[in-house]
């Protein structure tokens, strides 16, 4: 496959993802009203609807902006090109992370504009909505891909469809309901036996799909050029043996078969096997051809299921969080496992598992690691795991954003027993923890971030387990130039001690003489500062550049000390003591003691100078 290939089969990806939101723009005078607006801010988006084929302008064209920010709600709002076709939408903001999508409708067709994400510091976007003429002839069009994707659910199967279009013409492909009798679909199709609960993307069936009984119909729109069409149905009181056969409305159809790692197997005559691939977080086999004439037949054996419910057992959650002034990004990591040698279901009607998560949780993603199983959102604010979950441990994935707030607290309730309960909060140098139920650990360094570590164990179902987070003000730092003054001031007032003669360490009546306190009190704060420092630099708050220099700087004025020390019980023991402390020589690297000959440290065999103590 070239590269044009798969660019321009992912652009008609984007292109078919777009279409179900633009429907619901225009579905309704009231979606604007219950939709709010896009966010605000300094950045503008203009542009102009265009003819296709003749670039003429279209005025009166109603053009819809949808916004979707990573931290709020998604907003709506909408313009009408003027007699130049131009358009604006000013006052938006121009967060690099909020996506905006445009699109208008011309002569009852939905056309996706552009997809605009601002980058940082731009402040301005110019776009062209292209449209086209509309007919309901529909010799142009031709189906040159059907796409399935297969799983199962524990007593039924769930099968997601995509059909590739090709539009020849230069018109979009549109047969309204008025006309339709005595008229040729776009595509008709056969549904499986049984086949039910008939769904689109984002919960909107396709618009111009149309079931009656088995029998799919499909009368557009399809724009020029080539897009898809998605839809699912299920098909219930699947067990033991099924058979899916389709019929396909031409010949020449590529067809790509995706069945789930850990069953169905599938047997798929006319098809081949290729090697597996992740989509969704679960692994799938594809199975690969052309049909070229008759039905597509598909031969399933389902694994056997059983439902027990009891046999899952939640074993750890792991939440990695990060607090900044506006919001808290949380990802969730929830352990199952399944005991026995079959895979699970839950009984009829009813999940397998339920995750429940914050009320206010927005931005919410999910998905289970390698793994046949589905997971839908709830209507009680819950994640239901449908089933089937395999013998032995599965991991599932949640993420979601949480308003901020000074001090933020973080609370979390689990609907069953949890023997463990991790958590790893993003270090900034200035968070403030406090929680009744988590217990501090060492801190977890990975090669960018330090994570600050908390525990719980044993917590109980329906037990709120609350972290609250204060974000302390900022430390004035000072000056590079400042820090150097004062260390070097530091070392000026070590240098005054050090040469003041020392008199030892007690006076005659065993009193400690006041320089030797000094000296000694200086040391220990030496060590101490120099502790503090291995602390800093391990937990990330001191930089290897700085940690180096300041540790030297350290290391050097603590040498330093200990040849103070050393020249002064020489000079308490006498002359001849004083003589031999005098011509004595320390060692740089190590402050051990040399004599007057070495040429290199017997100690650490580094090379001395002839005529310099440390």
């Amino acid at each position: 496959m070239t590269g044009r290939t798969r660019s321009g089969r992912r652009a008609a990806r984007r292109k078919a993802a777009l279409v179900p939101l633009l429907l619901l723009f225009f579905a309704a005078p009231t979606v604007g009203q219950e939709t709010p607006d896009v966010p605000a801010g300094d950045a503008t988006i203009r542009g102009r609807v265009l003819h296709s084929r003749t670039g003429a302008p279209i005025p009166g064209s109603e053009v819809a902006l949808y916004a979707l920010p990573a931290d709020a709600p998604p907003g709506l709002r909408r313009a009408t090109s003027d007699a130049n076709g131009a358009f604006a939408f000013e006052d938006i903001d121009a967060d690099p992370r909020t996506t905006y999508l445009l699109g208008t409708r011309y002569q009852g067709v939905a056309y996706p504009g552009a997809r605009v994400q601002f980058e940082p510091g731009e402040n301005e976007r110019a776009v062209e909505v292209r449209v086209a003429d509309v007919t309901d002839d529909v010799t142009a069009a031709r189906l040159v891909e059907l796409r399935m994707r297969i799983d199962w659910l524990g007593g039924r199967l769930q099968i997601a469809e995509t059909l590739v279009f090709e539009n020849a013409g230069e018109r979009a492909i549109m047969v309204p309901p008025e006309v339709r009798p005595g008229k040729r679909a776009l595509t008709r199709l056969e549904l499986p036996a049984g086949a039910g609960a008939l769904s689109g993307p984002l919960g909107v069936v396709p618009e111009g799909l149309v079931r009656a009984g088995l029998e799919l119909a499909w009368w557009g729109p399809l724009l020029p050029g080539k897009h898809e069409i998605e839809y699912a149905y299920e098909i219930a009181g699947a067990t033991g043996a099924a058979t899916l056969d389709r019929s396909l409305p031409a010949s020449g159809v590529r067809v790509t078969v995706l069945s789930p790692q850990g069953g169905p197997e599938l047997s798929a005559p006319g098809l081949s096997a290729a090697d597996t691939i992740s989509l969704l977080g679960r692994s799938y086999t594809p199975w690969q051809g052309e049909v070229a004439d008759g039905p597509l037949s598909l031969a399933l054996r389902l694994p056997a299921a059983r439902v027990a419910p009891d046999a899952v057992k939640l074993a750890e959650v792991r939440i990695i969080g990060e607090l900044d002034e506006a919001a808290w990004s949380g990802r969730e990591e929830h352990v199952l496992t399944v005991a026995g040698t079959a895979p699970v279901v839950g009984g009829e009607g009813e999940p397998l598992w339920t995750v429940p998560l914050p009320p206010d949780a927005r931005d919410v993603r999910f998905g289970i690691r390698e793994s046949s199983a589905t997971v839908t959102p709830s209507g009680d604010g819950a994640l239901a795991v449908l089933g089937p979950l395999a013998p032995g441990e599965t991991t599932l994935d949640v993420s979601y954003n949480l308003a901020g707030g000074n001090p933020f607290v973080f609370a979390r309730e689990f609907s069953s027993h949890l023997p463990l309960l991790s958590m790893y909060l993003a270090d900034t140098g200035r968070l403030g923890l406090e929680s009744d139920r988590l217990h501090n650990r060492r801190s977890v360094r990975t090669s960018d971030r330090t994570y600050l570590h908390l525990e719980a164990f044993e917590v109980e179902a329906g037990e709120r387990v609350e972290l609250e987070v204060t974000r302390l003000p900022r430390r004035t730092q000072l000056p590079k130039s400042a820090t150097l003054l004062a260390m070097g001031t530091l070392a000026a007032v070590a240098i005054f001690f050090l040469v003041t003669p020392l008199r030892g360490t007690m006076d005659d009546d065993g009193v400690e003489p006041p320089e030797a306190g000094r000296a000694r009190r200086e040391r220990d704060s030496l060590y101490a500062a120099m502790a503090d420092l291995e602390h800093d630099h391990e937990t990330g708050k001191v930089d290897d550049h700085d940690y180096a220099s300041m540790r030297a700087d350290l290391r050097g004025r603590a040498l330093g000390l200990l040849e103070g020390e050393r020249r002064g019980e020489a000079a308490e023991a006498g002359p001849a003591a004083a003589r031999v402390a005098t011509a004595d020589r320390f060692c740089r690297a190590c402050g051990h003691g040399v004599e007057p000959d070495d040429r290199f440290c017997a100690r650490c065999g580094k090379p001395l100078t002839p005529d310099a103590p440390a």
